[in-house]
């Protein structure tokens, strides 16, 4: 598997969708999952057969939108993410390296949103700060979730 942090930017622009915009198309669990995960797929299979990078940058690009649309699950970080993949291949090779921590991240970004949006922001960010504690080899991803759920439902509250 993969070693260290997971960074992938294209998560937090998810994580900007699911509290900035819960009720649209693009937050809803489904696009967030099928779309990342789906997108996830297209740029590793792009990263590995095609040589030449900025090809495989534009293809999977193009991919990933053609494959999310006739499933209903257009989420546009995905389209990052895939062009993620195609940035890093020697990580792209580890396929099932990126599986689990992008299904984890996608149903965390997904979670806490719904999370944020049935309690009140204070326990939302005592969760937030109690799962970086638990797992501070995630690195800021809890924080920054935290810091979503503030800039959301803050104002708010």
């Amino acid at each position: 598997g993969l070693q260290g942090p997971w960074l992938l930017a294209s998560l937090g622009a998810s994580a900007v969708l699911v509290f900035g915009m819960p009720s649209s198309p693009l937050s809803q669990p489904w696009p967030v999952l099928a779309g990342s995960l789906l997108s996830m797929w297209v740029g590793v299979a792009r990263a590995v057969l095609v040589p030449d990078g900025a090809w495989a940058g534009a293809l999977a690009v193009a991919f990933s939108v053609a494959v999310m649309l006739p499933l209903r699950c257009l989420h546009p970080p995905g389209a990052a993410l895939a062009l993620s993949m195609v940035l890093n291949p020697q990580q792209a090779a580890q396929l099932h390296g990126w599986t689990v921590p992008v299904t984890l991240l996608a149903l965390l970004a997904v979670g806490s949103a719904a999370t944020a949006s049935r309690m009140g922001l204070a326990q939302w960010l005592m969760l937030c700060a109690l799962l970086f504690w638990w797992r501070a080899s995630w690195g800021l991803v809890p924080l920054g979730l935290a810091l979503a759920g503030l800039m959301r439902y803050g104002c708010a509250a």
